[in-house]
Order: structure tokens, then sequence, then C-alpha cells
């Protein structure tokens, strides 16, 4: 029987940082509604020791984009929420690349929808040693940020499998269980320690019987005078 998962609703509004920068972004855009955010935990009440899966959702007019999905993992729901928020805003920077390299948002992570590393697009260190610096700066943590997003997936995959592979066990020690338990038929019975006296156990003796000796055999004489007695024996019936 699976365990079924935990599954939260939010629009963060309460959130700052990568979810606040994203909701800006949206009206920006001119996108319909604001984002919403859906997380999944593995089951019920693993929230405090379990990742979360994180989804954000971004809706627009038909012309211009239906909508647009982004996913993170992280511990907790509102970290994963943030990361979500974080890879959205590099994928709207990199799909509206047209409308956003010459505003305030030119300088936001570019990134491919599903890829994890960004490219930060602004003045080149010769034209601009500030800025430049300051870009390659963001790259470079931004490289540093996505090796350890990678790292912690793979952690989890691994914790996932020995978590599979420890309810395996415990089935078939449960199926082990119930198998033993259906070979033992008939009563069961009660065997009680012998208290310990420190005697030897006392032997009951029984008085032997005497032998029964066998008859003696009779001679044929002996017979036929026992017949004669018993003829003798019979009334005269004249």
């Amino acid at each position: 029987m699976s365990t079924p998962p935990e599954i939260r609703h939010s629009y963060c509004r309460h959130l700052g940082g990568f979810v606040r920068m994203l909701r800006i972004l949206v009206r920006f855009l001119e996108l319909e509604d604001e984002p919403s955010f859906v997380g999944t935990f593995p089951r019920v009440g693993g929230a405090g020791d379990e990742r979360c899966e994180a989804v954000v959702t971004v809706f627009g007019p038909d012309e211009v984009l239906l909508f647009h999905s982004a996913t993170a993992t992280a511990f907790g729901f509102e970290i994963a929420c943030q990361e979500a928020a974080y890879q959205m805003l590099a994928e709207l920077r990199c799909m509206f690349d047209a409308r956003l390299s010459t505003s305030i948002f030119r300088h936001l992570p570019s990134r491919s929808p599903g890829t994890g590393r960004s490219v930060f697009m602004g003045p080149s260190s010769a034209s601009d040693p500030v800025g430049g610096q300051t870009l390659y700066m963001l790259s470079s943590l931004d490289t540093l940020h996505s090796e350890a997003l990678r790292r912690a997936d793979e952690g989890d995959l691994a914790t996932q499998s020995l978590r599979a592979e420890n309810e395996t066990l415990r089935h078939q020690l449960q199926e082990a269980q119930a198998r033993l338990a259906s070979t033992r038929t008939g009563p069961r019975i009660r065997r009680t320690a012998r208290k310990a006296t420190g005697r030897p156990p006392r032997l009951q003796h029984q008085p032997l019987q005497p032998a029964s000796t066998p008859a003696e055999p009779r001679s044929p004489v002996d017979d036929a005078e026992d017949v004669v007695r018993d003829i003798e024996m019979i009334p005269d019936s004249s």
C-alpha cells in the first residue's frame, strides 16, 4: 500500500527574494494572474525531514504565452518555492529576451527551459569594468549554486532508493513471518519448567508379579478314565 503524498498550494505573497522579483517581472510582461506555487512532499507528514518538489506556473494571453511551469526541489516548502521562482525568472528572461534585453531586467540570469546553468548578459569588462566583474561574480555564484543543487538531487535519489529497498525488505520479512505462523498447526503444548529441588528425582518401585506356571500335559490314559467316570455318573433310564 503506497503512502499518499502531501500537497500544498500557495501564491506565496508573504515571501520576498526571487518570489517577489518574479511577481514584478510577471506584471512587467503583462502576463495574466500571478505566479501560483504547488509543493509536493513524498508522504503526508514528511514536511520536516523530506525534500519538497515545488512547481510554479505563470499564465499569459493566448497570443503571448498560454502557460509556463518551472520545477525545483529543496528541503522545505518555502525554500523550494524560492528555487522554482529563480528558475522561472531565468527561463522568462530567455523566452522574452527581445523585450527584456533593453529593460531594467536585462541583467537577470537567462536559462533555456529545463536547464540548470544561467547566462548573464550585460556589459563586458572592457567597456564597464565594474559591471563586467559583477556579472562574472554572479555567473560564478550561479554555477556554484547549480552544482550544489545537482549534488543535493543525487543525494535525494540515493535516499529514496535506500528507503524503497528498506520498505521492500520490511514487506519480505512480514511475508516470511506470516508463512512461518501458518505452518504451525495443532494445539500448542505449554511446557513449564520443573521446579528445581536440588535432589535427584525419586523412583517409584512397583511389586513384582508372580510368573504364571504352564499347565502339565495330560496322558491319553487319564483322558480315558475321565470319560468312563462320566459315563458311570449318567443315571439309568430303565
